[in-house]
């Protein structure tokens, strides 16, 4: 009987000291997959969120500007809208309409998305940063994308990887109006900050 007892034991310890082998060479990659993903979601959140601290102002095609109002505010002249999930949503009429997004700090963008609520819609959008508070107009602001149609396709992910900006503006000329949807500037931490840890 002690025979079978010192082999069940030695079995045990067998089986303890492989488990704890193929965790030691486990879970390395798994801590290096999990930290990993984590830094992949924080450079992915949405700097565009009014609780972020970002300003969004709009300028209209027949030149007003106008800060845009959150979901919570009461503002029925309203016509662009920060929605409950803190996305933009805004109807784009014939012209030009410009929304500067102004955020607390520089910030490292990673991509711009949107959705085209109506396929019908006709024109093209660009993309300009600063980190500097400039006039809309002003020829100091550095173009990041060319200009991008947003006919006939309904869902936008343009990529801003390696771009920082404390100032981003988002021009559409629009030839046939219609709505956008779901604005977000994805990013995080700028370069500057990395340089600090």
């Amino acid at each position: 009987m002690s025979r079978f007892q010192s082999f069940h034991v030695g079995r045990i310890i067998l089986g303890v000291a492989a488990f704890a082998l193929f965790s030691a060479l486990v879970y390395p990659s798994l801590a290096e997959e999990t930290n990993s993903t984590a830094d992949e979601t924080t450079a992915a959140r949405d700097l565009a969120r009014m609780h972020s601290g970002a300003k969004i102002d709009y300028i209209t095609p027949d030149g007003r500007l106008l800060a845009v109002p959150t979901a919570g505010q009461k503002d029925s002249s309203a016509t662009a809208l920060i929605m409950d999930d803190d996305t933009l949503s805004c109807p784009l009429q014939e012209g030009d309409t410009t929304f500067i997004i102004s955020f607390p700090k520089t910030s490292q963008l990673d991509h711009f998305t949107f959705v085209n609520e109506n396929a019908a819609v006709q024109g093209e959008m660009k993309i300009a940063v600063s980190n500097d508070r400039l006039p809309a107009d002003s020829p100091k602001w550095t173009e990041v994308s060319g200009r991008t149609a947003f006919t006939s396709k309904r869902f936008f992910n343009l990529s801003m990887v390696g771009v920082e900006a404390r100032y981003v503006k988002l021009s559409f000329h629009v030839e046939k109006g219609g709505h956008v949807a779901g604005l977000g500037l994805f990013g995080g931490a700028s370069l500057e900050k990395y340089a600090k840890r």
